[in-house]
């Protein structure tokens, strides 16, 4: 029994890295090429309409910095000296006792708004409906609903049913269908976190002044990165760790489900998933 266990187990770690060496060698590599042959094909339609004219330059000019460029936000001038002294005012002078060992961890170190649970309320199974929505006509939705996938489906019925609420209803049912439940975990926490300690300015005000924040990250999806950050971090509190009963498998593939979808809302990187989107 322990060997076919350790057989199961291997076998299972096996599926895991060949679904990453695939992800890996096709989804990056396409996306990308496809990504590079469109930026190839603009430059070069955009070198010909520089040349015929100048307005033509001055439009050429204006589509390669809009949607060429990695970071196309309007950049906002270096703070004086005065004003970079009024945003470092509520924080700790360097002079004073005892300094943080690193400081430049301190936004992810103290993170503001965390609570205790106040209440026993929680979501349970019997608080969502069957279909959705809450309806008393739950047997005659559900017999409209098996012609979900066919031609034919009485879509004033199905609104009749789930009290005119039709859409939901039926993007419940087809979602059902399509995601697993890890997947829809996943999409959950993604949404839960996803703007979790947020300073209240752009990515692009934290690079142009110079923030910790940006230095941390490199100045690439600065805010997102974040988030992400501190909603792991959070998970590492007491009896904070709502995953702790997934198995390392599955918490490596929600991890990086979660990790896609908040980078996904750095909106500068838009052209680019639609690339990845498209191909």
């Amino acid at each position: 029994e322990t060997c076919q266990q350790l057989a199961r187990e291997t076998l299972e770690e096996l599926d895991w890295c060949l679904e990453q060496l695939e992800t890996m060698q096709t989804y990056r590599s396409v996306s990308e090429m496809a990504s590079h042959k469109f930026k190839r094909m603009l430059n070069r339609e955009l070198t010909h309409l520089s040349e015929m004219s100048r307005s033509g330059n001055q439009v050429s000019e204006y589509i390669s910095t809009t949607f060429l460029d990695k970071q196309n936000e309007v950049e906002i001038p270096s703070p004086t000296m005065k004003e970079r002294e009024k945003q470092q005012a509520p924080r700790p002078r360097p002079s004073q006792p005892p300094p943080p060992p690193v400081p430049h961890l301190q936004p992810m170190s103290q993170i503001t708004g965390v609570k205790k649970l106040m209440h026993s309320n929680s979501l349970n199974n019997s608080n969502i409906p069957r279909f959705g929505v809450k309806t008393d006509q739950e047997e005659l939705l559900a017999q409209e609903l098996e012609n979900l996938n066919k031609w034919g489906l009485n879509i004033f019925c199905v609104s009749d049913y789930a009290g005119g609420r039709s859409l939901t209803c039926i993007m419940y049912m087809i979602f059902q269908a399509v995601f697993t439940d890890l997947e829809i975990l996943a999409a959950l926490f993604a949404a839960a976190i996803h703007d979790v300690d947020h300073p209240g300015v752009s990515n692009q005000f934290l690079i142009n002044t110079n923030s910790e924040l940006a230095l941390m990250y490199n100045d690439e999806s600065v805010l997102e990165n974040h988030h992400l950050a501190v909603g792991f971090k959070l998970l590492q509190e007491d009896n904070c760790d709502i995953f702790q009963n997934l198995s390392k498998r599955q918490r490596q593939s929600l991890r990086k489900m979660v990790i896609d979808m908040v980078l996904a809302t750095d909106m500068s990187k838009h052209m680019t998933l639609l690339a990845d989107l498209k191909t």
